[in-house]
């Protein structure tokens, strides 16, 4: 299985400085939604499915991405959203090992585009790598509208981080 998780571009809660829940996500801003279509543009694939996260930023840049990539399968997963304002952190640490559990005998054989968030993200990386939990200092970071390449074969290889 080859997974390309793919932060979504720019939002308006990002640039306004909003806290908001997953379920009143107001979009994207003018740069996200070009940044999203130069993204579809630029990348050299043709995902088996393309998998988003239910958030409303996350939708729009797979939106873009779908109308230029044209994979034959889409669908939604809410184990893709970010951690929600009111969600406990074992819950979202369920979703995401869900995920890296789970996703390889489903789409075994497939290549799968992931439309999520960074802390999605960011929780992946820390979880395969073995990271030491917040309070360390150490930081990893990913754009908007960046790729991060998996690749599953009988365990999690990363193939490259943050391509923008």
């Amino acid at each position: 299985m080859r997974l390309l998780l793919v932060r979504h571009a720019e939002s308006l809660a990002m640039t306004r400085n909003l806290t908001v829940s997953n379920d009143n996500c107001p979009g994207l801003t003018s740069v996200g939604f070009d940044q999203a279509r130069e993204l579809g543009r630029r990348l050299d694939v043709r995902p088996d499915v393309l998998v988003r996260s239910p958030v409303t930023r996350a939708r729009q840049t797979a939106d873009e991405l779908i109308a230029a990539l044209r994979p034959p399968r889409t669908e939604i997963d809410r184990d893709l959203a970010e951690v929600d304002i009111d969600e406990p952190w074992n819950g979202f640490l369920s979703r995401v090992d869900n995920v890296l559990t789970t996703w390889p005998e489903r789409y075994a054989g497939q290549t799968v585009m992931a439309v999520t968030h960074a802390g999605f993200m960011v929780w992946v990386f820390m979880t395969l790598f073995g990271v030491p939990r917040p309070g360390t200092g150490a930081r990893v970071d990913f754009d908007f509208a960046s790729v991060t390449e998996w690749q599953f074969s009988g365990g999690w290889r990363l193939v490259s981080l943050n391509l923008t």
